[in-house]
């Protein structure tokens, strides 16, 4: 919390030395009582901080926000998904006014656009309010699955260890961070509907119901127009560290295979760009999945995080335990590790032709070791890595082959 009101100080007064002309501050629903979780507390904390200055501040809140990168849609879906018996708290089942991302964004460009505003609040919401409950039940349904709840509350725990227990549980099948579900799960024991209505003065429409919400979300996620993820904010201990070209050569074991490939890098790169989430890594699938886990057991993100789009990455995008720290088209993809090592980790992958009709595809993992584990933790891994690796090149030239085969065909 005391980080949360340094940045919200810091940000005040570089708004105010900067001229700027409004602040919109998007915090959370929730009235001010003993339930409060501290999470929704320090954004409350937030927007009365901001308000101290000179700027005009327009403090929007919200409960849920319903859309696909959203982290309590995906928390949502995922105990769907993963779970039929769901273990549920009486504390959980307070009253909740969601929003769709859509609407949101509605609101704040519509906020940003309307002239003359000045200090004050918005709460923002659906028509519709339902207990977690029923919104989970109701989000089944949508998804075609039957979920039961288990009362937990005989656990003789206090709450708020109760919601660090729940979210370990989930971290064994979900990929959001321990600490974030912990945060989001001791948030459900307060009512977080709107009391007021004043937004409709300034923007009079029609929010989607939750519902609809639901299945617009599940829609861009089908037709991968997921712009924004949760995601795509690097863990907490990995937040500052330098990029590759930051450290000395001198430093680095690197691993290097290389393959030839008789079509052009255009018809090789988008195979290496489908690495990960639901493709899976190539080669050695359950060696990948097992690393995962461990990964999962010292509180690492594990492979469950996934990939924001299928097919396409951006600099930035996560992609399993591993982040794209550089792309170059048809011609480079350099990803960061983000798993608990002894040490620094990259996979890089670059094409380089040969000719006009040949690619050569070098693959080469990159270690900064942590003195003693670290080169005990690489000699240990060293043959797994080979056989994956070599693996890895060998189904990217089948499927660089069988594409241009089937090209052919057509």
């Amino acid at each position: 919390m005391k980080k949360d009101q340094r940045a919200a100080k810091n940000f005040r007064e570089a708004a105010e030395r900067c001229g700027i002309k409004r602040i919109i501050y998007l915090g959370g629903l929730g009235e001010k009582n003993d339930r409060m979780s501290s999470h929704l507390r320090s954004r409350r904390e937030v927007g009365y901080i901001l308000t101290q200055g000179s700027v005009p501040i327009i403090r929007v809140r919200a409960a849920i926000i319903i859309g696909t990168g959203s982290a309590s849609y995906e928390l949502m879906k995922a105990l769907i998904v993963n779970n039929r018996f769901i273990p549920f708290l009486p504390e959980f089942n307070s009253r909740c006014q969601p929003i769709a991302i859509r609407d949101v964004v509605k609101y704040l460009v519509g906020i940003m656009e309307t002239s003359g505003l000045s200090t004050c609040v918005y709460q923002i919401g659906c028509k519709d309010i339902l207990t977690y409950q029923e919104m989970l039940l109701k989000f089944a349904k949508i998804l075609n699955r039957r979920v039961r709840f288990i009362d937990v509350s005989w656990v003789p725990f206090p709450i708020q260890w109760m919601c660090r227990l729940y979210a370990c549980w989930l971290h064994c099948f979900i990929s959001i961070p321990v600490n974030i579900t912990s945060l989001l799960l001791s948030s459900l024991k307060t009512d977080v509907v709107c009391t007021d209505n004043k937004v409709a003065s300034i923007l009079p429409f029609e929010p989607l119901d939750f519902k609809t919400s639901v299945k617009w979300a599940q829609e861009k996620e089908k037709k991968s127009m997921v712009f924004s993820h949760w995601s795509d904010v690097r863990p907490a201990n990995m937040a500052d560290l330098l990029p590759i070209c930051e450290f000395e050569a001198s430093d680095f074991i690197i691993e290097e295979h290389d393959v030839l490939i008789p079509v052009s890098p255009e018809e090789v790169f988008p195979h290496i760009c489908k690495i990960g989430g639901k493709h899976g890594w190539n080669h050695a699938n359950l060696l990948w999945e097992i690393r995962g886990w461990i990964d999962r057991l010292l509180g690492g993100v594990g492979l469950h995080r996934g990939r924001r789009d299928l097919s396409n990455l951006r600099v930035g995008d996560s992609v399993d335990f591993w982040r794209v720290e550089k792309l170059e088209i048809n011609r480079e993809l350099l990803l960061r590790a983000e798993m608990i090592t002894p040490g620094l980790s990259w996979l890089q992958f670059q094409l380089s032709p040969e000719d006009e009709k040949t690619t050569r595809l070098t693959l080469r993992a990159h270690f900064i070791p942590k003195p003693f584990w670290g080169n005990i933790y690489w000699s240990v891994l060293s043959r797994f890595h080979s056989y994956i690796f070599k693996g890895m090149l060998e189904n990217f030239k089948k499927q660089s082959l069988q594409t241009k085969t089937d090209q052919g065909t057509l």
